[in-house]
């Protein structure tokens, strides 16, 4: 070797060595920042904010537990989501560091725990979570390295690896042999062995782009995998100490470790794979990936992994699921740390305290369900302080309720009505998801959770208002006559508001009444004060109220026992500035329909 490339290649060794120093610089400050970050932001509003559409997409695994209905679940349908804003309060709680935790946490959003052995298994580790933070700063390091799909969700990128074909490693395999044979060339005939290179590696490019744009390659999921079983892995060596919910941790991490070594030899030749996607960014990565672009290993190990993973699926799930199940139960734990107060899903409620209605809380003797009538399960809620975890610009008003029957709210627009239906049905969602429930005690029994709100006219479909309204109601009134052993609990915000005042009086009452049955409990909220008499010995009548000084009106939302008596809603229209003149002509007016059941102009 001449002087010259001895020289050379020294030079190169010492560029190759500070590059190493470099990238391992970078990762040591890179880690450094994460954990920081980490500390940081736990017990804190989540800055990021997922959008519609990309929730549309996250949902992938929600939707596909839903449809396979093999373990019990009922899943929160589309009506009652929205009528909620469960977009909003899944993020935010959406503290995830992965793809598999934001799917897994919104799965449990989506179809709450309808027992108490499920709730456990989700709660226990969240506890356990919330008392380590040594431990849940490291698990939140394995499943960080994890990462998103591209593209849509995680799972939905995993589940594309059932339906894929095969494509044969024979043109690959030929491919790279040419690239072989062109540097062969260089040291034989250099002029032909240069332009055979550049040649082969225009081929090359062309290959790699086609195999990846046809949709022939999984190599994006099998790197998921990969990323998921490093995970598992390295979860698998954490200490979790002692305890009841340290149990919680060393069974998943059990699972865990099981499934990664199920798919042990779906590894071989994985790094040449996880270099060609998203996952990896040393300097050995970098290496691997130009071993990629010219000789395609990871195409070549293409058809053998992708029958390794469909010969172990149910471990590729586990892994999803559980890596999911430690991500999101971090997330909660923080949500938890970040509210004023909380408490868990039927925690006994103490004596002597005095709910909305005026009913004491004391009425409930233990958390446990009381037996319902004619064998159908009980139907309660007994909540002290109850407030909204979205109410933003000033502290939530929180209330309380002891609700054995249907509720019946009145009060004027603006009075909170609305965000109280919202806020009951939230904790009832959130105690079930999360066993996290925001309110200072709760007790209540498993719901399916259903409401009719926000809705809105299906213009595409040629309804109108009054038809997706009966067709909302219709829903909830096929799940209280169902047999399901689990009750129903319902929110029904202004009944039939979509037709005139005599068939909505009518009509509301009788589906009211109809729904005051063993097995529901319906709050619902109307301006009818009629409904609160007709409806008297089947529902418990509170209301919203609000006061006007000086012009001004004041709302205190706060729930009070009784139904509506003010005529406020006139007076607010000399608050808003209109002519006296006018707003007595109203006050004239319904003084004289409720005199003589006649309207005068």
């Amino acid at each position: 070797m001449t002087s010259e490339a001895a020289a050379l290649l020294i030079i190169c060794i010492l560029i190759a060595a500070a590059a190493a120093l470099m990238i391992r610089q970078r990762e040591k400050e890179r880690r450094a920042l994460f954990e920081k970050k980490s500390r940081d932001s736990f017990g804190t509003t989540p800055k990021k904010v997922r959008s519609a559409e990309e929730l549309a997409q996250i949902r992938a695994y929600a939707d596909e537990r839903a449809a396979k209905h093999d373990d019990g679940h009922f899943a929160v349908d589309d009506i009652t989501w929205n009528d909620c804003d469960l977009d909003g309060v899944y993020n935010r709680i959406n503290r995830t560091m992965s793809g598999p935790g934001e799917e897994v946490l919104y799965s449990w959003l989506r179809m709450p725990a309808l027992d108490k052995m499920a709730l456990e298994k989700r709660s226990g580790l969240i506890r356990f979570f919330s008392s380590s933070p040594d431990v849940r700063e490291r698990t939140e390091r394995c499943v960080y390295d994890i990462g998103y799909a591209r593209r849509g969700s995680v799972y939905a990128s995993l589940r594309k690896m059932k339906s894929a074909k095969d494509h044969g490693a024979g043109k690959y395999i030929a491919s790279g042999l040419f690239t072989v044979l062109s540097i062969v060339l260089l040291f034989i005939v250099p002029a032909l062995g240069v332009l055979l290179l550049v040649a082969a590696m225009l081929l090359n490019a062309v290959i790699q782009i086609r195999a990846r744009s046809d949709g022939a390659s999984c190599i994006e999921a099998f790197s998921l995998v990969i990323a998921m079983m490093k995970a598992a892995e390295r979860i698998g060596k954490l200490e979790a100490g002692t305890g009841e919910d340290a149990e919680a941790f060393v069974r998943q991490k059990e699972h865990l470790s099981d499934a990664a070594r199920e798919l042990a030899g779906f590894r071989r030749g994985a790094a040449f794979v996880t270099s060609s996607s998203h996952v990896g960014t040393g300097i050995g990565d970098m290496l691997i990936s130009y071993v990629n672009l010219f000789f395609h290993v990871d195409m070549i190990r293409h058809d053998g992994m992708l029958r390794e993973v469909r010969k172990h699926e149910k471990a590729v799930e586990t892994l999803f699921d559980g890596l999911g199940s430690v991500d999101a139960a971090i997330a909660a734990a923080s949500f938890r740390q970040s509210l004023p107060y909380a408490c868990a899903l039927s925690a006994a409620p103490a004596g002597g305290q005095t709910s909305g209605s005026g009913q004491s809380l004391s009425q409930a003797e233990s958390a446990a369900a009381p037996a319902g009538k004619t064998g159908h399960p009980a139907a309660y809620i007994r909540a002290l302080d109850m407030y909204h975890i979205l109410v933003s610009g000033r502290e939530p008003v929180a209330n309380s309720i002891d609700a054995e029957k249907g509720v019946l709210i009145t009060g004027s627009n603006a009075s909170g009505k609305s965000t109280f239906l919202k806020t009951v049905a939230i904790c009832a969602i959130l105690g079930q998801a999360l066993d996290i429930v925001p309110a200072r005690e709760y007790s209540a029994p498993f719901f399916r959770v259903y409401s009719s709100m926000a809705l809105t006219d299906n213009l595409r479909g040629g309804e109108s208002y009054f038809v997706v309204e009966i067709r909302s109601l219709k829903r909830i009134c096929d799940a209280s006559e169902d047999e399901s052993p689990v009750p129903v609990l319902a929110f029904i915000d202004e009944v039939l508001r979509g037709t005139n005042t005599i068939e909505r009086i009518a009509a509301s009452s009788e589906i009211l009444a109809s729904l005051d049955r063993p097995g529901t409990l319906v709050f619902a909220a109307t301006h009818d004060i009629e409904l609160t008499y007709i409806l008297k010995d089947h529902y418990t009548n509170v209301h919203f109220g609000e006061t006007i000084e000086g012009g001004d009106v004041h709302f205190d939302y706060r729930l009070k026992p009784g139904r509506s008596d003010t005529r406020n809603a006139i007076r607010l229209l000399g608050a808003s500035g209109y002519k006296e003149a006018v707003v007595r002509r109203a006050a004239d007016a319904a003084e004289h329909f409720e005199k003589t059941g006649e309207w005068k102009l």
